[in-house]
């Protein structure tokens, strides 16, 4: 995105005026432009004005009028009498009305009537001047959609990301052309403000006065209210019926987009054939407050952050506790529809936001309202698990656990107990926490056991079961495996019997019997198909491929992956893609394919790192390892070394008992001498870089970095740290401002990139050169460091 300065000239118009233009050619008599407060029908009036009366085809005399706060026809008449620069002395409007006509019958006109009020007795008067007089074209601006005969009405919406930050640029150039802004923060800054042109204009004020930083972040923490903007939503909102203004507050709650069904809920205005919220969401609609995305399958409604903020600072605690009843109504669905999926993706904004109201009030929590904090947060548990964000994962689990534990809360559901604490074992075991899932899943066990719960008592078994196989406590594992396996028989459960046997697989893929292990993964399949759960299904063809990749058939595990890939795509399993693309990457290592898995992995190792996956990132390091060492054909070799290195480092982190084994493997191929020890590091390590950082070269190896630019940054920072500053060390914000210059972000992203980036660096071969102290990240130096030219 390249900016110009264009300090006066309308930006990200030109579709609109274009339209303006060729209904004006036509000879259309009523032109509408319809929008949200703020977002610019006043500029773009007066732009299609000054083009109108430089038109040469069409000469026009163009009037200029507001009919703001005007809602009598007698006053409406007068203004535009006024704007005419007729001297009307007469009380009586049909008197002046008739003078208005003969003046405007004198020559062609265009008249521009901005805030215009859609009352009827001023929409009268626009109504009989269309009929009264042929030679006059009229443009209206209003908030709300008026319902005059108009010919065309365009929709003004917010600029794209593009123009807004082309409009903040050249506004703050004008005031202070020395400050230098990225288009990245310039997009960053009017994206807070929906990329209203008012609030745009606004804001470059106060950029160019303080800087877009301070600008920033108090836009993040909200203490930034732009009173202009604050008005102008003010304006619309004060215009609305009063059960409409009741309602907006209401549904200012939702984060996501809604439909009839939950706005109902939240507005309590949902009659017998639903027509009292029907009329709020359309004069809502009208007033451009709501946003409708009308389709066949049945309409949703959004609005923008800025109006959503401004009637959030309305709504009480009874409009958020109504919003949290809506999304913990019930218990959430445990089905493996896509759709489900879906859905609750598109709300998960929602169902954090519930759940954080829930257990505000921890400390003193009331029975239903820990019900509702537990139903919430089972929903957001599959969300979480699919997106990878185990940290948050694990605090929502957490927090809602010792809510229901707490004595207020005597008498929830047992059922409720149990899934939370197979949900706490679940977490744990998808990110390599294997032994830490064991007492919850124990639990749930235990508990599913006491209140005869056989569904859940299945469900815990099978789960232990796949947690004691990576362990290596194998007869315990197979004895719950198979013991979940009766129970999904009594039950005549395929979904049952396809995560038992699935189980059970694994643990013979674990001892080493891939052919058993594959006749597992069968009747998995099977029951899963049955069960008609095509996440589930993937999550058994992902196993399967694993036992197949065993068995020596790589591209029959290259197969199911891809059969995998396509269950989780319909769920947009995030982590579960994430964790294929890894084993996609190693299958290929395993034909011969190096430069397709080199490709892959890099990014499936960020990817895994930022969700933390411990065992999607094992294997990629894996992977790379075993890259580097093929590569290598058994020379000693800097880049083998340092990945190896990263491997073991992050080994040490599971309690997987394969990695130590599948490590001893990857030794097992070094070069050794006669002795039989490994090659002694003969060479010393090298590290070269050219100033801009797109090449690198370590022990010789060359990589271009052109297409890494976070990385590349970093990097030349850390080499002119110890060229040009004696080795000094970067600390973590040093980092996070090399790699991602003038970006806000928040304190979990800075951290979580900066860990990737450097993490990925090791991963590249510098795992022998970038040290970690207090201090920060530096390169060592003991190391030869030197600029390339070029």
């Amino acid at each position: 995105m390249n900016l110009r300065v264009s300090p006066t000239t309308l930006v990200g118009r030109d579709r609109e005026l274009a339209a303006l233009e060729d209904a004006l050619q036509r000879g259309a008599r009523t032109l509408v432009l319809k929008g949200p407060p703020g977002v610019g029908k006043s500029s773009l009036a007066r732009a299609f004005a000054d083009r109108a009366r430089r038109h040469r085809d069409r000469p026009s005399r163009v009037i200029e009028l507001s009919l703001s706060h005007t809602t009598e026809r007698a006053t409406a008449i007068t203004a535009l009498a006024t704007a005419l620069g007729l001297d009307v002395r007469t009380s009586d409007a049909n008197v002046a009305f008739e003078r208005v006509t003969r003046a405007l019958d004198e020559a062609p006109h265009t008249i521009v009537i901005d805030d215009l009020d859609a009352s009827p007795q001023v929409a009268s008067v626009v109504e009989d001047l269309v009929a009264a007089v042929d030679s006059v074209c009229l443009l209206l601006c209003s908030g709300r959609w008026l319902t005059v005969g108009a010919e065309l009405v365009i929709d003004v919406a917010p600029l794209s990301e593009p123009d807004a930050a082309q409009l903040l640029f050249s506004r703050v150039n004008r005031l202070s052309p020395s400050l230098s802004l990225s288009p990245d923060v310039c997009a960053s800054i009017a994206a807070r403000v929906d990329r209203l042109p008012l609030g745009i204009e606004l804001l470059a004020a106060k950029v160019a006065a303080i800087g877009p930083a301070p600008v920033l972040d108090a836009l993040e923490d909200g203490r930034l209210v732009l009173d202009g903007l604050e008005r102008s939503i003010a304006t619309a909102f004060e215009a609305l019926p009063e059960d409409a203004r009741r309602a907006l507050v209401a549904l200012s709650t939702f984060r996501s987009p809604f439909d009839v069904e939950a706005a109902s809920a939240l507005m309590g205005l949902l009659g017998e054939d639903g027509t009292g919220s029907i009329t709020v969401l359309e004069q809502l609609v009208r007033a451009s407050l709501l946003v409708a995305d009308v389709r066949g399958e049945g309409s949703s409604f959004s609005m923008l952050d800025s109006i959503r903020e401004f009637a959030g600072r309305r709504a009480t605690d009874e409009h958020r506790a109504k919003h949290c009843a809506y999304f913990g109504r019930d218990a959430a669905p445990r089905g493996d529809d896509p759709a489900v999926w879906s859905a609750l993706a598109r709300d998960h904004d929602d169902l954090d936001a519930a759940w954080t109201w829930a257990t505000s009030a921890v400390r003193s929590p009331s029975r239903a309202r820990a019900i509702l904090a537990a139903n919430v947060a089972l929903r957001l548990d599959v969300i979480l698990v699919a997106r990878g964000q185990f940290e948050r994962h694990q605090h929502v689990i957490d927090t809602t656990a010792a809510m229901l534990s707490a004595d207020a809360s005597a008498g929830v559901d047992p059922a409720l107990t149990i899934e939370f604490a197979i949900a706490r074992g679940r977490a744990f075991a998808l990110h390599g926490r294997l032994r830490e899932s064991l007492a919850p899943y124990r639990d749930g066990l235990e508990a599913a056991m006491q209140h005869g719960d056989t569904a859940r008592v299945a469900l815990s078994r099978a789960s232990l079961c796949f947690v004691l196989a990576p362990l290596g406590e194998f007869d315990e594992a197979r004895t719950f495996g198979e013991a979940a396996l009766v129970d999904a028989a009594r039950l005549r459960s395929h979904r049952l019997s396809a995560t038992a046997e699935q189980a059970l697989g694994i643990v013979e893929y674990h001892r080493g019997d891939q052919d058993r292990a594959v006749e597992h993964f069968e009747r998995a399949l099977a029951s899963a198909m049955a069960a008609s759960a095509p996440r589930l299904v993937g999550i058994v063809q992902a196993n399967y491929a694993l036992a197949e990749a065993k068995r020596g058939n790589a591209r029959e595990a290259l197969r199911r992956n891809a059969l995998a890939r396509a269950s989780f795509e319909l769920a947009k399993d995030r982590f579960h893609l994430c964790r294929l693309s890894v084993l996609e990457a190693k299958y290929l290592a395993q034909l011969d394919e190096l430069d397709r898995a080199e490709e892959l992995l890099p990014p499936a190792l960020d990817e895994a790192i930022l969700l933390s996956d411990l065992s999607g990132e094992l294997e990629a390091r894996a992977t790379l390892a075993l890259l580097a060492q093929r590569r290598s054909d058994g020379a000693d070799d800097g880049l083998y070394r340092a990945r190896m290195a990263a491997l073991e480092a992050a080994a040490r982190f599971s309690d997987d008992r394969a990695w130590p084994r599948r490590i001893a493997e990857l030794r097992a191929g070094e070069r050794r001498t006669p002795s039989g020890t490994p090659t002694a590091i003969t060479t010393a390590a090298t590290l070269a870089l050219t100033r801009d950082g797109r090449l690198l070269s370590i022990n010789g190896a060359q990589f271009d970095l052109s297409k890494r630019g976070p990385l590349r940054k970093i990097l030349v920072a850390l080499v002119r740290a110890r060229i040009d500053e004696g080795g000094r060390s970067l600390d973590a914000s040093e980092v996070r401002a090399a790699g991602w210059p003038g970006e806000k972000m928040l304190p979990e992203s800075a951290a979580a990139r900066v860990y990737m980036a450097i993490s990925r660096l090791r991963a590249l071969g510098l795992e022998a050169l970038l040290r970690t102290s207090d201090e920060g990240y530096s390169l060592d130096s003991r190391a030869s460091v030197r600029w390339l030219e070029g």
